[in-house]
């Protein structure tokens, strides 16, 4: 499974501006330079998990709404059903969640004193 670095980035920018930050808010909120930012947004430039965390975590996001198309697919369906809640997962979306879920616990354990 490829990554989409420009889907994604697309998805952080729009994520970013729905919390009223500019580049350089959200790069000293999670410690990287603009530059940096604008790189992820843009694609150019694939990010470590670490700065993953941090960028989901400053835009107060699951991380599956940046990584996944679904979130998308959800708010057309949402719009097209008039405020409902129900949310379309794409078809092997559950493994790519459950590989993200056990990575992020993982990172959690070693850098957190839990």
């Amino acid at each position: 499974m490829e990554i989409d670095y420009v889907a994604i980035g697309k998805r952080i920018r729009k994520a970013r501006k729905k919390q009223n930050l500019t580049q350089e808010q959200l790069a000293e909120m999670i410690g990287v330079k603009p530059a940096h930012i604008s790189n992820i947004e843009s694609g150019k430039k694939p990010f470590s998990f670490n700065v993953f965390v941090r960028l989901y975590t400053a835009l107060k996001v699951n991380p599956d709404s940046l990584l996944l198309r679904y979130g998308e697919l959800r708010d057309a369906r949402t719009e097209e059903r008039h405020g409902s809640e129900e949310m379309t997962a794409m078809p092997g979306c559950e493994a790519l969640r459950e590989a993200v879920d056990a990575a992020i616990m993982q990172w959690w354990e070693e850098h957190m004193d839990v």
